[in-house]
């Protein structure tokens, strides 16, 4: 799970705006449905970063989802909300 500051416009195919992240929490495992603990830690550490990098300076944030809304993709998705 990564967190990662905007500069710009991301226009066009993924490939063509690779790049690092500021913040990031290892899982530990490629499926989230085996993880979900620590996929709602690693969400709650993000918040946190969040909450004390970029917040005060008026940032927004925006959350790209998984896209994984039903059964227990849902609850985590609730769980982050």
């Amino acid at each position: 799970l990564s967190l990662k500051r905007i500069r710009h416009a991301l226009l066009g195919p993924p490939f063509t705006h690779v790049g690092g992240s500021d913040y990031s929490r290892y899982l530990g495992s490629s499926s989230v449905g085996d993880i979900p603990d620590a996929y709602r830690r690693a969400a709650h550490q993000l918040w946190i970063d969040y909450e004390r990098s970029w917040r005060p300076l008026g940032l927004p944030l925006v959350i790209n989802t998984m896209g994984w809304v039903t059964g227990l993709g849902f609850l985590l998705l609730q769980d982050i909300i």
